[in-house]
């Protein structure tokens, strides 16, 4: 049985995206997708419980993590294309993030890991925390909107309610087509977000076609610099981790 882990690498505290990971009983290898090109970057590693901002791409490349970033592309968009051609090789891919928007990716060889909460989300685990399954995650997101990413959703609508509407309609296509059908004052809001509910769901959905260098299964396994990294945390005082 093989394993694909993943997680992103850049500036802010470290809240685990992933790096991928192929393995076969054991770590085939590893990637840190980072964000180049204009893109913000999002460290993505959790070591020993160091919670800190990455100094420097030194510390990961120590870890063993493959560096990879294209640029103009967000890091999410590279490890979707590293799941998405995992997944269609019959690897399992675990992805280490503390981001609500992997859970698109989520399916039979895809599974979520937060290591700041311990928790592991699969398709079950993605049901019973939102509402909806893992295919519905990106009309759920655009219905929601999200503040921190400025992704405009509809007014007030929240959690349960794009839950409720996605159950009764499916999809963001068929709420679309029966919003003249919700009542109340979130009926109104609903309308009046349609033309940009399209553009909502395009700014929350993952891409899994991104041209890369390699594929997954060109992954190979390393071992970590232990003389390097005991360098870099005592330089940057990761106490935590020496």
């Amino acid at each position: 049985r093989r394993t694909l882990e993943g997680g992103a690498e850049g500036s802010e505290p470290v809240e685990a995206h992933a790096a991928a990971v192929g393995r076969e009983r054991e770590h085939l290898g590893a990637v840190a997708a980072i964000d180049f090109g204009g893109v913000g970057a999002v460290a993505a590693f959790h070591q020993v419980g160091a919670l800190a901002r990455v100094p420097d791409h030194a510390i990961v490349a120590a870890l063993a993590f493959q560096i990879l970033g294209v640029t103009g592309v967000e890091a999410d968009d590279v490890i979707g294309t590293l799941a998405a051609q995992a997944q269609g090789l019959g690897i399992d891919v675990l992805v280490s993030t503390g981001d609500k928007d992997m859970a698109q990716l989520v399916g039979p060889h895809v599974t979520l890991v937060n290591t700041m909460s311990n928790t592991v989300m699969d398709s079950a685990g993605v049901v019973e925390k939102f509402g909806v399954r893992p295919d519905q995650i990106v009309d759920f997101l655009a219905l929601t909107g999200d503040t921190v990413d400025n992704v405009p959703g509809v007014t007030k609508c929240g959690p349960k309610t794009a839950a409720k509407w996605l159950a009764e309609y499916g999809s963001l296509d068929g709420v679309i087509a029966n919003a003249d059908k919700v009542g109340g004052k979130i009926g109104e809001s609903l309308r009046e977000a349609l033309p940009r509910l399209p553009l909502s769901r395009e700014l929350v959905t993952i891409k899994t076609d991104v041209p890369l260098e390699f594929s997954p299964v060109d992954l190979s396994q390393r071992d970590a610099d232990t003389t390097q990294l005991r360098e870099l945390y005592t330089r940057y005082e990761f106490k935590a981790a020496l």
